[in-house]
């Protein structure tokens, strides 16, 4: 399928009926592989401040689809996804640990080639000028900004009252109030996208290069492990235990998001769940799960029909024309 528009300025509801005209257009995997190849040019010589500007719509397509399709592409370097996208795609609730670790397991055919994979992801990481946010001076804060903040925070051993209000001032910097594009395109509660941020860089903090290797090994593989083997290799592999991220933290105010389209809700299960190299789900198990607990939360038991195993072809797959219908 061949994709031709022009990055440009929309409103959300203007960008949103767009969207979804796109999404529409769009009937398997090569059709997702080719946007994301057209938006990929469109914006490669866009400059933080640019991908900043078009984060809520072109760049969160963009992210959207080179987190969904991580290991698919061969384009999805770390320079893009670790020193561009880290500020979408946790608005996006992705699960940045745990598509890090499949990251680096995907790339690594051997113990040195994941040791030096992970030693660049924490070096772009580190120093990405990808914005965050505003602060209250006007002034743009970067993720390399928050993640000197984060090993600070480390070094001093820093309360948790300290831990809170870095927490808080992620929060506000992610999601400013009275933000029409948060209020129609994020579905993510903001202490877990805080969360996910506080996690990655604590992680990338703490695990040492020459423990990656088994760190991602147990991570993956935890039945091989025995509890007490595996919490004494962990304690050893993590210099600094990382601050707990599921301590509390206060959120921003923002409207509350309408009940998603189904197109959303495909949207949000494609975040969380990936793809395999085929195109389809590597836990099936989990995205019935999921969907059920949306159908349950929604009151719509046709969610629970948004995904099903087509005899024919013998796959599972999205059923596209419920989710065209329902708009």
């Amino acid at each position: 399928m061949n994709f031709n528009f022009t990055i440009q300025k929309y409103s959300a509801i203007d960008f949103y009926n767009w969207e979804s005209d796109i999404r529409k257009s769009i009937s398997g995997l090569q059709d997702e592989i080719e946007l994301h190849k057209y938006l990929a040019e469109q914006m490669k010589s866009f400059s933080s401040e640019q991908d900043f500007e078009n984060k809520w719509t072109f760049f969160r397509l963009y992210t959207q689809y080179s987190w969904v399709l991580m290991t698919a592409l061969d384009d999805n370097t770390p320079d893009i996804l670790y020193g561009r996208q880290i500020p979408m795609a946790i608005c996006l609730d992705f699960d940045i640990l745990n598509k890090t670790i499949w990251y680096l397991r995907h790339n690594s055919a051997i113990e040195s080639d994941m040791v030096g994979l992970y030693e660049k992801i924490k070096h772009i990481f580190s120093n990405s000028p990808a914005i965050l946010g505003k602060n209250t001076d006007g002034q743009f804060v970067t993720v390399a900004d928050y993640y000197k903040t984060i090993e600070q925070l480390n070094r001093i051993k820093a309360s948790s009252i300290d831990w809170s209000e870095a927490k808080q001032k992620l929060a506000t910097l992610l999601f400013p109030k009275d933000n029409e594009f948060i209020s129609r395109f994020s579905y993510v509660e903001s202490q877990d996208a805080v969360g996910e941020f506080f996690g990655i860089v604590n992680f990338l903090i703490g695990v040492k290069k020459e423990n990656i290797w088994s760190v991602v090994d147990m991570y993956l593989n935890p039945e091989l492990y025995k509890q007490d083997a595996k919490q004494k290799n962990v304690d050893s592999a993590v210099s600094e235990k990382p601050k707990d991220i599921v301590d509390s933290v206060a959120t921003t105010t923002q409207p509350s998001p309408t009940k998603p389209s189904y197109l959303d809700l495909k949207k949000m299960i494609e975040n969380k769940i990936n793809y395999n190299i085929n195109g389809q789900f590597k836990d099936i198990n989990l995205v019935f799960e999921e969907l059920s607990k949306l159908a349950n939360q929604y009151n719509d038991p046709k969610i629970s029909e948004l995904y099903y195993f087509d005899e024919p072809s013998g796959q599972f797959k999205w059923n596209e024309e419920l989710i065209k219908n329902n708009g």
